[in-house]
């Protein structure tokens, strides 16, 4: 699989007018979905007040001075079968 640093725009519409048109379209879809939540969760962080963000912030504090959260590990992210 190419990672994303190395796959242009150009390179995914070759990959996808190579599939049957059934399989474009759900890719098409899929896509026109992702991009559509996406602006949906971006407008609603943006609109979100300041003050909300900051108690959110102050719990989080909260949690790690009274230790109950830890730092995530590369361990946290293993699939099961791995």
């Amino acid at each position: 699989m190419a990672t994303a640093t190395k796959v242009t725009l150009s390179d995914l519409v070759k990959r996808l007018k190579s599939l049957p048109e059934d399989q474009q379209l759900y890719y098409a879809y899929a896509f026109m979905e992702q991009l559509d939540y996406d602006e949906k969760f971006d407008a609603a962080i943006e609109s979100t007040p300041s003050e909300v963000w900051q108690r959110f912030s102050d719990g989080i504090d909260k949690e790690i001075a009274a230790g109950t959260v830890r730092e995530l590990t590369e361990a946290d992210f293993a699939l099961d079968d791995e």
